[in-house]
């Protein structure tokens, strides 16, 4: 460039410039100070003009009193009117309609024409949807190629990101986040035991992505392909999400504040479930049919429900007559527990940020700090963050310039224990049970636990007084806080033209702490009692009070080198060139007490209950107690480093043609010598069609039009396995003489021969403009070959082993992406624009190569989560058994073959949806806005079953038949069902279009199963549908006071908006949820109230 330059110089002298000729003779940055490398500076009516160089200067003879225009990507353009010599900085404000179109890598920032992989952009604007999602939900929808899934509503959660599918088979496809050039490196090492339960300990904040405050955002870039993502070397496997934040801009002190209320609705209760009478009526039937005649007879009887208790005269109904009987239950039947109501909530959340920011040509500022209160809908949830960041740029020197920021984020959040499942509690309890009793204390569910007590399981025993389910959320607490601070400085100095140095150090320290209080009378106290030995009859309970904390130490050290130059003005070069060295370091502690006092702190460590009459222990006993004491405290520490060398070179002639190439080398202590470094690559071409003159021609409707193809390989490094021995140590010990030896065991054999889990990446994209960008469409399609996949083998027992980790699998990911933009109308009071993406991906097992004969689940040619199960043909109207779909290939010549499931089982699809995209549209009239974003899934295979609480299998007996599914064991019948569960096949009533035949596994044998599969594999086919959805995420109605009178208020700005959040989704799936299967905390409705004002 500094040729260009100069040339660009001599050709002006050369043509003997007038003495009304003017130099303009500028450095042209943005509004931080930072230079800005090919940005464009044109003489308004003439072909002269010339590109700014790698350090942003640029130079060129202007005829007086002529305009010049300087233009950057991403940046506003300004227009000058030269009348005297100009010289020094020229400042560029941000843009966001252009901002977009900037590539930032955090190694390189260029704009998206000069780029060879394939990237999805999105500004910080458009993450101010909701302001109490997390930056991860608020990209859902928004970005081709990139599918978002909530795990849960839980506060502070974070969620399923996948790019471009699943990148390994048993390692992490979660993506690796950037921010400002710094990868995340978060680690928390277990801190479980025997006795410390994973309820006992919380991993909410284990990623790190849930400290970044959205509002500090100024852009988002994702790196999905091998050609924009290779720099990154073994981190970039599953893609790179890379964040930008906002820093200082030149000028006066410039103040904006952002808060919000938000309204969270609690979740209404499903409208198919029973209430009081229908369940009561239901349980009635039961009994009728099923124990009625065997308890006449003093025979075997089952016992379902509140009803079952009653009629067989269970505990406290002993002797009562029918007439109480019938009364009572008449009594439970005239009113109804709304489970739903009662342990969620509907609450109020509030989100307060402001920032500062400003500065002169020789240093800017930025300082922001924000305070988050997210309320929980369950009762007693909620999850509170606290972030603050500082930053400064300068350039001291002309040639030198450096950035320094420090961020902090705090977060906390309080819940129950997570040892009990509320939400499967409030799906499935009956709806005659309630709270509180007529004084208001807690009433015992008398039948969510008791399904073996009441039907002969004399080990089944519970606490004297009973379990409520508020007792639980009342007096169990979960705390948890998560403190991040990171520390950042970058120097750069350019002591010629063309060149620059670059040195970037950062170091993080993470601090995640958890603490488990058990209330005593709790029902997770009553499950947790490890010194009550061999006393089944012991009722003693004692509180624990559990705390783990991690401690988590990251640094990054950068060296680079950058050199850019242009020959003959068409020939644009650079290069970079440098050394990163990683290291984290993460250890955690774990320490739990029983006998917890809450009210001084304190606890009493129970004494071990032993068999002799007289208390003493016997050495077994003893030894018990000792390794329980033992195993209440843990420590764990995990430790990872990385040495890495990359280059990369890119070639631009004459901004047509386009060659960029990556190469990177990463050094890993996950691996031994011979395996320690690998090496990734990538290369790629872009032709800018609309650069060559016979594009000319059809410029008026297509203004441009890219072509790019690309290819690499990137890496990985698989952190669930390790080629050294790993020993797993146990809480206790083996005690010879007079010195106890740890005891430990290997779970796997080691393999010094493991590798880099490998991906090859093909792409081919086309990027087009029509209508002066009205429209905008990009077309992407790709191939991402994975292999050296890792997976578990499974080997001869009698190595000392079951199992042993190989590269052994390859697999294909392949699809295309597509996005339109539109911006159909455009007036000076009124615009309006949509937006929309569509991504597939197909995902195969193309090669499975083992190291000898062995069994694995891994199935070839078909997709990791794939739906393997039966094909329902309806109920059979003799037997009341669900019918099943025989494969054609079945051979059936004896009763077992009938009931061998392989003869059943077919390909069903795939449990990751392969289509997923998002809709948004933007209208604006005057100073109104309003916008929508939605989002959609297609299909998914989920099973809408949720695991009932009770069942046969949990019960102690003599088994005679076998239940096919959880809809025909007689057993689940004992808590709440879908209304439609009424609606069953009987003797008497033999329908086909509803539930099946209950069975009772004890009772009279059936003998049905004997030609029929009961396998679950196969029998679970009745609960799979198809999860397709289309979501509306967010509607949000904003308003801007008009400059003139915001300034009459003192302000430089001044808005509000009101936003709706998960307002709609539409979906055939009969489950709870399909975006969060199962019994999970929900994800609630909420509306939020914002204003936004500056100074």
């Amino acid at each position: 460039m500094s040729l260009c330059m100069l040339s660009t110089f001599l050709l002006q002298a050369q043509n003997k410039h007038s003495d009304a000729d003017v130099l303009v003779d500028i450095t042209v940055v943005d509004e931080s100070g930072e230079p800005l490398p090919g940005a464009s500076i044109k003489v308004s009516g003439k072909p002269v003009g010339v590109v700014s160089n790698v350090d942003g200067k640029a130079s060129l003879w202007v005829p007086r009193n002529a305009n010049i225009t300087v233009s950057y990507l991403g940046m506003k353009p300004r227009i000058v009117k030269v009348s005297k010599p100009i010289s020094g900085k020229f400042v560029l404000q941000n843009d966001d309609h252009t901002l977009e179109q900037v590539v930032v890598t955090g190694y390189t920032q260029t704009d998206v024409r000069k780029s060879t992989g394939s990237v999805s952009m999105i500004t910080g604007k458009d993450l101010n949807d909701s302001p109490l999602k997390n930056v991860d939900m608020l990209l859902q929808g928004k970005l081709t190629g990139v599918s978002v899934q909530a795990v849960s509503g839980k506060p502070g959660q974070s969620a399923k990101i996948r790019v471009r599918g699943v990148s390994s088979i048993t390692g992490s496809s979660e993506p690796l986040w950037v921010v400002d050039g710094v990868p995340i490196q978060k680690d928390i090492p277990s801190a479980g035991s025997s006795y410390i339960r994973s309820g006992d300990f919380s991993t909410l904040y284990a990623n790190g992505v849930a400290g970044i405050n959205p509002q500090d955002i100024e852009s988002i870039t994702v790196l999905k392909d091998a050609s924009a993502s290779a720099i990154y070397g073994s981190q970039a496997q599953a893609g790179v999400i890379v964040i930008t934040t906002k820093r200082g801009k030149q000028g006066k002190l410039s103040i904006s504040y952002s808060g919000s209320l938000s309204l969270q609705s609690a979740p209404i209760r499903d409208d198919n479930l029973m209430n009081s009478r229908e369940k009561l009526d239901y349980e009635q039937s039961i009994w009728d049919e099923f124990s009625a005649k065997g308890y006449a007879a003093g025979t075997y009887y089952p016992v379902i429900g509140i009803v079952g208790q009653i009629r067989s005269g269970y505990g406290r109904f002993k002797g009562w007559s029918k007439e109480q009987q019938d009364a009572y239950i008449n009594e439970l039947g005239q009113s109804t527990t709304d489970w739903f109501k009662e342990l969620f909530r509907t609450t109020v959340s509030t989100s307060h940020n402001i920032s500062l920011s400003g500065g002169t040509d020789k240093q800017t500022y930025y300082i922001s700090g924000g305070v988050t209160t997210n309320n929980g809908i369950v009762k007693r949830t909620n999850a509170d963050s606290y972030n603050m960041s500082a930053k400064f740029n300068g350039t001291p020197l002309e040639k030198l310039s450096y950035g320094l920021s420090i961020d902090f984020s705090y977060l906390k959040s309080l819940s129950p224990s997570e040892a009990f499942n509320i939400y499967k509690y409030a799906y499935f309890a009956n709806p005659y049970e309630s709270l509180y009793n007529a004084d208001g204390s807690y009433r015992a569910d008398e039948t969510y636990f008791s399904v073996g007590a009441t039907n002969g399981d004399h080990y089944t025993r519970f606490p004297k007084n009973g379990i409520n389910i508020m007792r639980e959320i009342n007096e169990t607490t979960l705390k948890s806080t998560s403190s991040t601070t990171t520390l950042r400085g970058d120097l750069t100095w350019r002591p010629f033209t063309g060149f620059r140095l670059y040195g970037l150090a950062s170091a993080t320290f993470s601090n995640d702490n958890s603490e488990s209080e058990i209330g005593a009378g709790t029902y997770n106290a009553w499950t947790d009692r490890p010194f009550e030995g061999v006393d089944n009859n012991s009722y003693r309970t004692y509180g624990s009070f559990t705390q783990s904390a991690s401690h988590n130490v990251s640094w990054l050290a950068r060296l680079q080198a950058n050199y850019g130059i242009t020959l003959a003005t068409k020939h644009r070069l650079s290069a970079i060139a440098g050394t990163e060295v990683r290291y984290n370091k993460a250890s955690a502690v774990g320490s739990k007490m029983y006998g917890y006092d809450p009210l001084t702190g304190s606890h009493v460590t129970p004494l071990y209950i032993g068999a002799a009459e007289n208390g003493n222990l016997t050495a077994a006993e003893a030894k018990k107690y000792r390794d329980i004491v033992n195993g209440l405290n843990t420590y764990s520490m995990v430790k990872n480093s990385f040495a890495s060398f990359y280059g990369a070179l890119d070639y631009v002639y004459d901004n047509k043609y386009v060659w960029n190439a990556t190469v990177r080398s990463d050094g890993s202590n996950n691996f031994g010598s011979k395996e320690q470094f690998n090496l990734t690559w990538s290369t790629g071409l872009a032709w800018n069609i609309d650069e060559e003159k016979f594009f000319e021609a059809v410029k008026p409707v297509m203004n441009r039009a890219t072509i790019r193809v690309s290819t690499g390989l990137t890496g990985g490094v698989n952190k669930s396995v390790y080629p050294q021995i790993i020993m797993s140590y146990r809480a206790g010990y083996r005690t010879v003489g007079d010195k106890d030896y740890r005891l430990g065991n290997i779970q796997s054999a080691p393999n010094p021969h493991l590798r880099w889990e490998h991906t090859r990446d093909y792409n081919v994209s086309l990027d087009m403009g029509f209508l002066n960008d009205r429209i905008s469409m990009y077309v992407s399609a790709y191939r991402r070959r994975g292999y050296d996949l890792v997976t578990p083998i499974t080997v001869v027992s009698t190595t000392g082993f079951t199992s042993q980790s190989y590269n052994t699998t390859e697999q294909i990911n392949q699809g295309f992406e597509v996005t339109l933009n539109a911006t159909p109308i455009r007036k000076k009071n009124f615009t309006w624009g949509v937006s929309g993406n569509i991504s597939y991906n197909q995902n195969y097992i193309s090669k499975y190569d083992v190291p000898h004969n062995a069994f694995s689940s891994v199935v070839l040619n078909y997709p990791q989560a794939s739906v393997f199960t039966g094909i329902s043909t309806g109920i059979d109207p003799f037997t009341g058994y669900y019918t099943f779909k025989l494969r054609p290939d079945a051979t059936l010549s004896t009763s077992q073959d009938w009931r061998n499931q392989i003869n059943y089982l077919f390909y069903r699809g795939t449990a990751n949806a392969p289509w997923t995209g998002g809709f948004s549209t933007h209208a604006s009239y005057k100073n109104f806005s309003l916008s929508i974003n939605s989002s959609f899934s297609i299909g998914a295979k989920t099973s809408t079953k949720i695991d009932a609480p009770v069942a046969a299998s949990r019960i102690e007996g003599s088994k005679v038949n076998n239940p096919q599914t959880d809809r025909s064991d007689l057993y689940t019948a004992y808590l709440n069902k879908p209304r439609a569960a009424a609606y069953r096949w009987t003797e008497a009533n033999p329908v086909t279009d509803g539930y099946p035949r209950l069975v009772d596994r004890f009772g009279q044998r059936l003998d049905f199963d004997l030609d029929q599969t009961t396998a679950s594999e196969i029998t679970d086919a009745i609960y799979y549908e198809n999860s397709s959805y289309f979501k509306i995420g967010s509607v949000s109605l904003s308003y801007m006071v008009p400059d003139k009178l915001a300034r009459k208020l003192g302000l430089s700005s001044f808005g509000a908006s009101v936003t709706g959040s998960n307002l709609l989704m539409i979906t055939n799936y009969s489950g709870l949820n399909p975006e969060t299967p199962g019994a999970v905390y929900p994800i609630s409705r909420s509306f939020s109230f914002t204003v936004n004002l500056g100074l």
